[in-house]
Protein backbone atom coordinates (compact mmCIF):
# COMPACT_ATOMS: atom_id res chain seq x y z
CA UNK A 1 0.00 0.00 0.00
CA UNK A 2 1.12 3.42 -1.04
CA UNK A 3 1.47 6.24 1.92
CA UNK A 4 2.11 9.76 -0.01
CA UNK A 5 3.51 12.39 2.52
CA UNK A 6 5.32 15.73 2.17
CA UNK A 7 8.59 14.51 3.19
CA UNK A 8 11.68 17.74 4.07
CA UNK A 9 14.62 18.42 5.29
CA UNK A 10 13.61 17.94 8.96
CA UNK A 11 10.97 15.52 8.64
CA UNK A 12 12.07 11.75 9.46
CA UNK A 13 9.57 8.87 8.01
CA UNK A 14 9.66 5.28 9.14
CA UNK A 15 7.10 2.76 7.79
CA UNK A 16 7.34 -0.79 8.29
CA UNK A 17 4.63 -3.49 6.30
CA UNK A 18 3.46 -7.27 7.77
CA UNK A 19 1.77 -8.91 5.05
CA UNK A 20 -0.45 -11.85 7.00
CA UNK A 21 -3.11 -13.85 5.40
CA UNK A 22 -3.99 -11.55 2.67
CA UNK A 23 -4.13 -8.65 4.86
CA UNK A 24 -1.29 -6.02 4.56
CA UNK A 25 -1.15 -4.48 8.12
CA UNK A 26 1.15 -0.86 7.79
CA UNK A 27 2.66 0.76 10.38
CA UNK A 28 4.48 3.09 11.32
CA UNK A 29 5.45 6.86 12.41
CA UNK A 30 6.33 10.25 11.00
CA UNK A 31 8.40 12.86 12.88
CA UNK A 32 9.49 16.36 13.39
CA UNK A 33 11.72 18.06 15.41
CA UNK A 34 8.86 19.29 17.12
CA UNK A 35 6.28 16.62 16.52
CA UNK A 36 5.69 12.76 16.42
CA UNK A 37 2.63 11.26 14.85
CA UNK A 38 2.26 7.44 15.07
CA UNK A 39 -0.50 6.09 11.94
CA UNK A 40 -1.56 3.11 11.45
CA UNK A 41 -3.61 1.56 7.98
CA UNK A 42 -5.20 -1.43 7.33
CA UNK A 43 -5.99 -2.67 3.82
CA UNK A 44 -7.94 -5.49 2.45
CA UNK A 45 -6.06 -7.03 -0.43
CA UNK A 46 -7.07 -9.93 -1.86
CA UNK A 47 -8.07 -10.62 -5.31
CA UNK A 48 -11.23 -9.81 -6.95
CA UNK A 49 -12.64 -13.19 -7.20
CA UNK A 50 -12.11 -13.42 -3.04
CA UNK A 51 -13.33 -9.91 -3.04
CA UNK A 52 -16.64 -10.62 -4.80
CA UNK A 53 -17.09 -13.89 -2.95
CA UNK A 54 -16.52 -12.13 0.03
CA UNK A 55 -18.46 -9.02 -0.43
CA UNK A 56 -21.16 -9.59 -2.67
CA UNK A 57 -24.63 -9.00 -1.63
CA UNK A 58 -26.63 -12.36 -1.10
CA UNK A 59 -29.79 -10.72 -2.06
CA UNK A 60 -28.02 -9.61 -5.13
CA UNK A 61 -26.74 -12.71 -6.09
CA UNK A 62 -29.90 -14.59 -6.07
CA UNK A 63 -31.89 -12.40 -8.10
CA UNK A 64 -29.20 -11.80 -10.81
CA UNK A 65 -27.26 -15.29 -10.74
CA UNK A 66 -30.15 -17.16 -9.72
CA UNK A 67 -34.10 -16.20 -10.42
CA UNK A 68 -33.27 -13.88 -13.87
CA UNK A 69 -31.13 -16.71 -15.23
CA UNK A 70 -34.66 -18.94 -15.04
CA UNK A 71 -36.59 -16.04 -16.39
CA UNK A 72 -33.95 -15.95 -19.30
CA UNK A 73 -34.20 -19.56 -20.25
CA UNK A 74 -37.95 -19.74 -19.91
CA UNK A 75 -37.99 -16.34 -22.04
CA UNK A 76 -36.12 -17.42 -24.66
CA UNK A 77 -38.10 -20.81 -25.44
CA UNK A 78 -41.57 -19.57 -25.43
CA UNK A 79 -40.66 -16.85 -27.11
CA UNK A 80 -38.66 -18.14 -29.87
CA UNK A 81 -41.96 -20.88 -30.12
CA UNK A 82 -43.98 -17.96 -30.64
CA UNK A 83 -41.82 -16.56 -33.32
CA UNK A 84 -42.07 -20.27 -35.54
CA UNK A 85 -45.90 -20.37 -35.03
CA UNK A 86 -46.95 -16.50 -35.95
CA UNK A 87 -44.67 -17.49 -39.13
CA UNK A 88 -47.01 -20.34 -40.09
CA UNK A 89 -49.60 -19.93 -43.19
CA UNK A 90 -52.41 -19.40 -41.11
CA UNK A 91 -51.39 -16.14 -39.93
CA UNK A 92 -50.38 -14.62 -43.19
CA UNK A 93 -53.72 -12.93 -43.58
CA UNK A 94 -53.98 -10.55 -40.74
CA UNK A 95 -52.05 -7.97 -40.82
CA UNK A 96 -52.09 -7.30 -37.23
CA UNK A 97 -49.61 -10.49 -37.15
CA UNK A 98 -46.58 -8.10 -38.09
CA UNK A 99 -47.08 -6.74 -34.60
CA UNK A 100 -47.03 -9.44 -33.19
CA UNK A 101 -43.78 -10.57 -34.59
CA UNK A 102 -42.18 -7.45 -33.79
CA UNK A 103 -42.97 -8.01 -29.85
CA UNK A 104 -42.13 -11.59 -30.01
CA UNK A 105 -38.55 -10.56 -31.73
CA UNK A 106 -38.34 -7.91 -29.53
CA UNK A 107 -39.11 -9.93 -26.25
CA UNK A 108 -36.54 -12.53 -27.55
CA UNK A 109 -34.01 -9.94 -27.76
CA UNK A 110 -34.36 -8.72 -24.50
CA UNK A 111 -34.12 -12.02 -22.78
CA UNK A 112 -30.60 -12.18 -24.27
CA UNK A 113 -29.48 -8.72 -23.53
CA UNK A 114 -30.28 -9.68 -20.23
CA UNK A 115 -27.40 -12.39 -20.27
CA UNK A 116 -24.19 -10.00 -19.38
CA UNK A 117 -26.34 -8.72 -16.06
CA UNK A 118 -26.51 -12.00 -14.66
CA UNK A 119 -22.81 -12.82 -15.90
CA UNK A 120 -21.88 -9.72 -14.24
CA UNK A 121 -24.39 -9.46 -11.47
CA UNK A 122 -25.18 -6.46 -12.66
CA UNK A 123 -22.12 -5.16 -13.00
CA UNK A 124 -20.58 -6.72 -9.43
CA UNK A 125 -18.54 -9.10 -11.15
CA UNK A 126 -16.16 -7.44 -14.15
CA UNK A 127 -13.08 -9.28 -14.48
CA UNK A 128 -11.68 -7.92 -18.28
CA UNK A 129 -11.55 -4.57 -19.60
CA UNK A 130 -13.60 -5.23 -22.50
CA UNK A 131 -16.60 -6.53 -20.60
CA UNK A 132 -16.58 -3.72 -18.24
CA UNK A 133 -16.31 -1.26 -21.54
CA UNK A 134 -19.51 -3.32 -23.03
CA UNK A 135 -21.28 -3.48 -19.49
CA UNK A 136 -20.84 0.21 -19.28
CA UNK A 137 -21.97 1.26 -22.52
CA UNK A 138 -24.80 -1.47 -23.46
CA UNK A 139 -25.17 -3.56 -20.48
CA UNK A 140 -28.40 -1.52 -19.90
CA UNK A 141 -28.95 0.64 -22.53
CA UNK A 142 -29.99 -2.35 -24.80
CA UNK A 143 -32.18 -3.95 -22.28
CA UNK A 144 -33.86 -0.38 -21.78
CA UNK A 145 -34.10 0.51 -25.46
CA UNK A 146 -35.42 -3.16 -26.69
CA UNK A 147 -37.95 -2.82 -23.58
CA UNK A 148 -39.12 0.60 -24.66
CA UNK A 149 -39.49 -0.84 -28.55
CA UNK A 150 -41.52 -3.41 -27.13
CA UNK A 151 -43.48 -0.51 -24.71
CA UNK A 152 -44.75 1.14 -27.94
CA UNK A 153 -45.44 -1.88 -29.93
CA UNK A 154 -47.71 -3.23 -27.82
CA UNK A 155 -49.00 0.71 -27.64
CA UNK A 156 -49.41 0.42 -31.32
CA UNK A 157 -51.56 -3.23 -30.89
CA UNK A 158 -53.74 -1.52 -28.55
CA UNK A 159 -54.33 1.80 -30.37
CA UNK A 160 -55.12 -0.41 -33.41
CA UNK A 161 -57.77 -2.15 -31.56
CA UNK A 162 -59.42 0.49 -30.19
CA UNK A 163 -59.80 1.84 -34.17
CA UNK A 164 -61.48 -1.21 -34.68
CA UNK A 165 -64.35 -1.18 -32.62
CA UNK A 166 -64.54 2.65 -32.52
CA UNK A 167 -63.51 3.59 -35.97
CA UNK A 168 -62.97 1.04 -38.50
CA UNK A 169 -62.86 4.12 -41.43
CA UNK A 170 -59.36 4.99 -39.59
CA UNK A 171 -58.29 2.17 -38.56
CA UNK A 172 -58.38 0.07 -42.17
CA UNK A 173 -56.37 3.27 -43.46
CA UNK A 174 -53.77 2.80 -40.94
CA UNK A 175 -52.95 -0.87 -41.65
CA UNK A 176 -51.48 -0.36 -45.25
CA UNK A 177 -48.36 -1.97 -45.20
CA UNK A 178 -46.13 0.95 -45.91
CA UNK A 179 -47.85 2.34 -43.09
CA UNK A 180 -46.74 -0.35 -40.70
CA UNK A 181 -43.32 -0.81 -41.70
CA UNK A 182 -42.66 3.27 -41.51
CA UNK A 183 -43.96 2.91 -37.99
CA UNK A 184 -42.30 0.45 -36.74
CA UNK A 185 -38.93 2.12 -38.49
CA UNK A 186 -39.77 5.66 -36.63
CA UNK A 187 -40.04 3.51 -33.64
CA UNK A 188 -36.96 1.83 -33.41
CA UNK A 189 -35.49 5.35 -34.17
CA UNK A 190 -37.15 7.06 -31.60
CA UNK A 191 -36.05 4.32 -29.08
CA UNK A 192 -32.23 4.14 -30.33
CA UNK A 193 -32.07 7.97 -30.45
CA UNK A 194 -33.36 8.00 -26.58
CA UNK A 195 -31.10 6.25 -25.36
CA UNK A 196 -27.95 7.34 -26.85
CA UNK A 197 -27.09 9.66 -23.98
CA UNK A 198 -26.78 6.32 -21.98
CA UNK A 199 -24.32 4.67 -24.17
CA UNK A 200 -22.72 7.97 -24.44
CA UNK A 201 -22.21 9.26 -20.98
CA UNK A 202 -20.64 5.78 -20.04
CA UNK A 203 -17.55 5.85 -18.40
CA UNK A 204 -15.15 2.58 -16.58
CA UNK A 205 -12.62 3.04 -14.10
CA UNK A 206 -10.88 1.16 -11.26
CA UNK A 207 -11.52 1.08 -7.46
CA UNK A 208 -7.23 1.12 -7.40
CA UNK A 209 -6.94 4.29 -9.96
CA UNK A 210 -6.43 7.90 -8.88
CA UNK A 211 -8.24 10.17 -10.51
CA UNK A 212 -6.37 10.85 -13.56
CA UNK A 213 -5.36 7.55 -14.29
CA UNK A 214 -6.48 5.84 -17.26
CA UNK A 215 -5.50 2.13 -18.31
CA UNK A 216 -6.80 -1.11 -19.12
CA UNK A 217 -5.49 -2.53 -16.33
CA UNK A 218 -6.87 -3.56 -12.82
CA UNK A 219 -4.76 -5.68 -10.88
CA UNK A 220 -5.48 -4.10 -7.84
CA UNK A 221 -8.97 -3.52 -8.04
CA UNK A 222 -11.81 -4.15 -8.88
CA UNK A 223 -13.95 -2.36 -12.82
CA UNK A 224 -16.25 0.34 -11.96
CA UNK A 225 -18.70 1.12 -14.48
CA UNK A 226 -21.10 4.45 -14.49
CA UNK A 227 -23.95 5.77 -16.67
CA UNK A 228 -26.66 7.94 -16.69
CA UNK A 229 -28.79 5.73 -14.60
CA UNK A 230 -25.41 5.13 -12.33
CA UNK A 231 -24.32 8.35 -11.26
CA UNK A 232 -22.75 9.06 -14.86
CA UNK A 233 -22.41 12.54 -16.64
CA UNK A 234 -23.01 15.85 -14.98
CA UNK A 235 -25.88 16.42 -12.73
CA UNK A 236 -27.74 18.55 -14.62
CA UNK A 237 -27.93 16.19 -17.52
CA UNK A 238 -28.80 13.14 -15.36
CA UNK A 239 -31.57 15.12 -13.57
CA UNK A 240 -33.14 16.39 -16.89
CA UNK A 241 -32.71 13.27 -18.90
CA UNK A 242 -34.25 10.63 -16.72
CA UNK A 243 -36.70 12.91 -15.66
CA UNK A 244 -37.91 13.16 -19.59
CA UNK A 245 -37.37 9.44 -19.78
CA UNK A 246 -39.29 8.23 -17.60
CA UNK A 247 -42.26 10.66 -18.68
CA UNK A 248 -41.48 9.40 -22.57
CA UNK A 249 -40.72 5.80 -22.12
CA UNK A 250 -42.17 4.81 -18.33
CA UNK A 251 -45.48 6.95 -17.80
CA UNK A 252 -46.91 7.91 -20.86
CA UNK A 253 -47.24 4.53 -22.47
CA UNK A 254 -48.65 3.82 -19.15
CA UNK A 255 -50.95 6.17 -19.41
CA UNK A 256 -52.05 5.71 -23.05
CA UNK A 257 -52.25 1.80 -22.24
CA UNK A 258 -54.55 2.49 -19.66
CA UNK A 259 -56.74 4.96 -21.34
CA UNK A 260 -56.83 2.34 -24.52
CA UNK A 261 -57.47 -0.17 -22.03
CA UNK A 262 -61.01 1.49 -20.87
CA UNK A 263 -61.84 2.54 -23.87
CA UNK A 264 -62.00 -1.55 -24.93
CA UNK A 265 -63.62 -2.65 -21.80
CA UNK A 266 -66.43 -0.18 -22.88
CA UNK A 267 -66.02 -1.52 -25.97
CA UNK A 268 -67.23 -4.78 -24.75
CA UNK A 269 -69.55 -3.57 -22.51
CA UNK A 270 -71.60 -1.97 -25.31
CA UNK A 271 -71.32 -4.98 -27.41
CA UNK A 272 -69.11 -3.44 -30.37
CA UNK A 273 -66.43 -6.11 -30.70
CA UNK A 274 -68.72 -8.01 -32.38
CA UNK A 275 -69.77 -5.50 -35.11
CA UNK A 276 -66.63 -5.67 -37.58
CA UNK A 277 -65.53 -9.05 -39.46
CA UNK A 278 -62.56 -9.93 -41.09
CA UNK A 279 -61.75 -11.17 -44.99
CA UNK A 280 -61.35 -14.40 -43.93
CA UNK A 281 -65.22 -15.34 -43.18
CA UNK A 282 -68.12 -13.10 -40.96
CA UNK A 283 -68.00 -15.75 -37.96
CA UNK A 284 -63.91 -15.86 -38.33
CA UNK A 285 -63.94 -12.40 -38.36
CA UNK A 286 -65.95 -11.63 -35.26
CA UNK A 287 -63.93 -14.38 -33.09
CA UNK A 288 -60.87 -13.33 -34.04
CA UNK A 289 -61.23 -9.85 -33.19
CA UNK A 290 -62.81 -11.09 -30.11
CA UNK A 291 -59.72 -12.38 -29.29
CA UNK A 292 -57.70 -9.96 -30.27
CA UNK A 293 -59.52 -7.43 -27.71
CA UNK A 294 -59.37 -9.84 -24.77
CA UNK A 295 -55.43 -10.41 -25.46
CA UNK A 296 -54.86 -6.62 -26.11
CA UNK A 297 -56.99 -5.91 -22.46
CA UNK A 298 -54.98 -8.90 -20.75
CA UNK A 299 -51.43 -7.47 -22.62
CA UNK A 300 -52.00 -4.00 -21.09
CA UNK A 301 -53.25 -4.75 -17.93
CA UNK A 302 -50.32 -7.22 -16.78
CA UNK A 303 -47.50 -4.62 -18.56
CA UNK A 304 -49.32 -2.08 -16.03
CA UNK A 305 -49.24 -3.91 -13.65
CA UNK A 306 -45.52 -6.08 -13.86
CA UNK A 307 -43.88 -2.71 -15.05
CA UNK A 308 -45.05 -0.17 -12.47
CA UNK A 309 -42.47 -1.22 -9.60
CA UNK A 310 -39.61 -0.84 -11.86
CA UNK A 311 -41.27 2.92 -13.02
CA UNK A 312 -41.52 3.82 -9.22
CA UNK A 313 -38.76 2.84 -8.68
CA UNK A 314 -36.59 4.55 -11.95
CA UNK A 315 -38.95 7.70 -10.72
CA UNK A 316 -37.88 7.82 -6.81
CA UNK A 317 -34.72 6.59 -6.85
CA UNK A 318 -32.77 8.46 -10.36
CA UNK A 319 -29.51 6.98 -8.96
CA UNK A 320 -28.12 3.64 -7.74
CA UNK A 321 -26.84 3.58 -4.63
CA UNK A 322 -22.86 3.51 -4.17
CA UNK A 323 -22.58 0.48 -1.88
CA UNK A 324 -25.35 -1.31 -3.69
CA UNK A 325 -23.11 -4.55 -4.71
CA UNK A 326 -21.71 -5.49 -1.16
CA UNK A 327 -24.70 -4.28 0.83
CA UNK A 328 -28.63 -4.68 1.21
CA UNK A 329 -30.78 -1.46 1.25
CA UNK A 330 -34.97 -1.04 0.54
CA UNK A 331 -33.67 0.74 -2.57
CA UNK A 332 -31.58 -1.89 -4.19
CA UNK A 333 -34.32 -4.37 -2.90
CA UNK A 334 -36.66 -2.70 -5.00
CA UNK A 335 -35.36 -2.12 -7.93
CA UNK A 336 -33.95 -6.15 -8.15
CA UNK A 337 -37.93 -6.63 -7.98
CA UNK A 338 -38.86 -4.71 -10.70
CA UNK A 339 -36.05 -5.96 -12.86
CA UNK A 340 -37.76 -9.49 -12.21
CA UNK A 341 -40.91 -8.06 -12.88
CA UNK A 342 -40.18 -6.30 -16.03
CA UNK A 343 -38.37 -9.03 -17.46
CA UNK A 344 -41.34 -11.44 -16.79
CA UNK A 345 -43.98 -9.06 -18.32
CA UNK A 346 -41.78 -10.08 -21.63
CA UNK A 347 -41.98 -13.69 -21.12
CA UNK A 348 -45.86 -14.18 -20.90
CA UNK A 349 -47.44 -12.36 -24.03
CA UNK A 350 -47.52 -15.68 -26.08
CA UNK A 351 -49.36 -17.37 -23.55
CA UNK A 352 -52.20 -15.01 -23.49
CA UNK A 353 -52.38 -15.52 -27.42
CA UNK A 354 -52.38 -19.00 -26.49
CA UNK A 355 -55.33 -19.13 -23.86
CA UNK A 356 -57.86 -16.30 -26.32
CA UNK A 357 -56.47 -17.16 -29.49
CA UNK A 358 -57.77 -20.34 -30.72
CA UNK A 359 -55.80 -20.21 -34.11
CA UNK A 360 -52.63 -19.68 -32.39
CA UNK A 361 -53.43 -22.66 -30.09
CA UNK A 362 -54.46 -25.12 -33.25
CA UNK A 363 -51.05 -23.87 -35.34
CA UNK A 364 -48.92 -24.03 -31.94
CA UNK A 365 -50.05 -27.79 -31.40
CA UNK A 366 -49.64 -28.20 -34.97
CA UNK A 367 -45.96 -27.08 -35.04
CA UNK A 368 -45.41 -29.57 -31.83
CA UNK A 369 -46.95 -32.45 -33.54
CA UNK A 370 -44.81 -31.68 -37.07
CA UNK A 371 -41.86 -31.37 -34.95
CA UNK A 372 -42.56 -34.92 -33.14
CA UNK A 373 -43.27 -36.19 -36.55
CA UNK A 374 -39.40 -35.03 -37.60
CA UNK A 375 -37.62 -36.15 -34.91
CA UNK A 376 -40.09 -39.80 -35.05
CA UNK A 377 -38.31 -39.92 -38.77
CA UNK A 378 -35.12 -38.76 -37.65
CA UNK A 379 -35.12 -41.93 -35.72
CA UNK A 380 -36.63 -43.97 -38.45
CA UNK A 381 -34.04 -42.92 -40.62
CA UNK A 382 -31.44 -43.31 -37.93
CA UNK A 383 -32.48 -47.10 -36.86
CA UNK A 384 -33.29 -48.05 -40.63
CA UNK A 385 -37.03 -49.50 -39.90
CA UNK A 386 -40.46 -48.53 -38.34
CA UNK A 387 -42.97 -50.86 -36.14
CA UNK A 388 -46.49 -50.92 -36.05
CA UNK A 389 -46.16 -49.10 -32.33
CA UNK A 390 -44.58 -46.53 -33.62
CA UNK A 391 -47.24 -45.62 -36.20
Amino acid sequence: MAVDALVTENTTATVGTMVTEGITMTEGSIGTDDTMVTIGTTMLAVTDKVRVDLKTDLGYRLTYNGFIPVLIIVGIFINATCIVVLRRPAFIPFQVNRYFQLLAWGDLVLCLAYLPITVSTNGCILYQYWFAWYFAHFGWSVPFGVHAFCTYTLTWLALDRCLAVWWHQAFTTIQQPHLQQWRAVGTAAFCLAVHMPVVVEAEVSCSAWGLEHEDTHCENGTWLTTDVFHGGGSSYTRFIFIRLYNIMVRWSPDLLLAAFNLSLVVAVWQGRVHSQSSRVGQQDGRTWERSLVLTMMTMATFYISLTLPITLVQTRYTTHSLDQCHTSNPQETLRQVGHCLQLLEHIIHPIFLACFNPTFRRELQLTFNILGLEARLESVTITGGISDSQL
